[in-house]
């Protein structure tokens, strides 16, 4: 969790309150524990906003660090972004949670047996 917890702060700082980024946090370890009826939403800065792909290839690099199946990650992020994904249903999310599009936040596919992210080779708009 800590690993997570650096990614998903260095990640989401340009786009979310220290307020929102600590609820993201909160409902990722929600999701861990598959304690989905505790999910708090999440707003993104309205001047700096997460769009679609970003918060996408988020739940994807988090729920494959904790094994997480598709579809819950869907609901996650559904239901922490309920904003910003109000017109994608879960259906839609499960299906394009690891697509090939650019994005605010790039797919980070773990390397075999090792949880840890790709930090500082990334190179997105962040």
């Amino acid at each position: 969790m800590d690993a997570i917890r650096e990614y998903v702060t260095i990640k989401t700082a340009p786009y979310l309150s220290k307020e929102a980024i600590a609820t993201l946090i909160s409902n990722i370890e929600y999701m861990a524990c598959d304690q989905l009826e505790l999910y708090k939403p999440i707003r993104s800065n309205i001047d700096n906003p997460l769009r679609s792909p970003g918060l996408r290839h988020l739940a994807w690099n988090v729920g494959e660090r904790l094994r997480v199946p598709l579809a819950k990650r869907a609901v996650f992020i559904k239901e922490s972004f309920p904003y910003e994904l109000e017109n994608a249903s879960h259906e839609y999310l499960r299906l394009n949670l690891r697509d090939q599009v650019a994005s605010q936040i790039p797919i980070d596919v773990p390397e075999k047996g090792d949880y840890r992210f790709h930090l500082e080779t990334d190179n997105d708009e962040s």
